[in-house]
């Protein structure tokens, strides 16, 4: 009875974490963050909402992840669920050994100096006896080492999508200037210009396309 009762615990905990483990160990992170910057980059602050850009991000999360959350699913059926009488050591290993199409995603697309900073910093802060066992695979090293590339990798992208919208900022800015209207802000005449630029080259859809290739 104690047993289940701990079980039963493990499973909430777990359910409870879901959504940020979620987050940390998907694509959910750089294409949310790129299409919010893309967003800003065209000036206008709330269209399309938040909502919006993070429900797209989460169905083309959904899309990339999804044949690695079905393995691991698949494995989990198979170790997990179907032994209802495991020890909680023994579930906490054959989950471990479940995840690892998950843990094969985030070493492919985690930064290997990003995985050594983070395994030294763990062997800086803790004893010995607790990192018996720890490598440089496992989730404490793997998902904040994911996590910086990913937003790295974001900032990289923003920084190309904002170019071309900051040449156009100040190529209507020095074109006011010189005709002399200086009271009239340059964004008045930007603004419909980057939006009618970002339309024609349909850059949704190719933003979109870029960052599901990126995976």
């Amino acid at each position: 009875m104690a047993q289940d009762q701990i079980s039963l615990m493990l499973v909430l905990v777990a359910l409870s974490l879901m959504p940020i483990f979620f987050i940390l160990t998907t694509s959910f992170i750089k294409i949310s963050m790129v299409l919010i910057i893309a967003r800003e980059s065209l000036g206008v602050q709330s269209v399309p909402p938040n909502i919006v850009l993070y429900g797209l991000s989460l169905i083309l999360s959904f899309y990339i992840m999804g044949p690695i959350y079905n393995k691991t699913y698949d494995n989990m059926t198979k170790t997990v669920l179907s032994n209802k009488t495991l020890t909680v050591p023994e579930l906490v290993n054959n989950i471990q050994l479940s995840s690892e199409p998950v843990k094969t995603f985030l070493l492919k697309h985690s930064e290997t100096s990003k995985r050594e900073y983070f395994y030294q910093t763990l062997k800086k802060y803790w004893t010995p006896e607790m990192m018996l066992g720890v490598t440089k695979t496992d989730f404490l090293v793997l998902m904040p080492a994911f996590v910086v590339s990913e937003i790295t990798q974001g900032f990289k992208i923003a920084f190309l999508i904002y170019l071309p919208a900051m040449i156009i900022d100040i190529i209507v800015a020095n074109i006011l200037m010189a005709m002399g209207m200086m009271m009239m802000s340059p964004t008045t005449i930007s603004l419909p210009l980057k939006l009618l630029l970002f339309v024609a080259i349909d850059g949704w859809e190719r933003l979109v396309k870029v960052l599901m290739s990126t995976y």
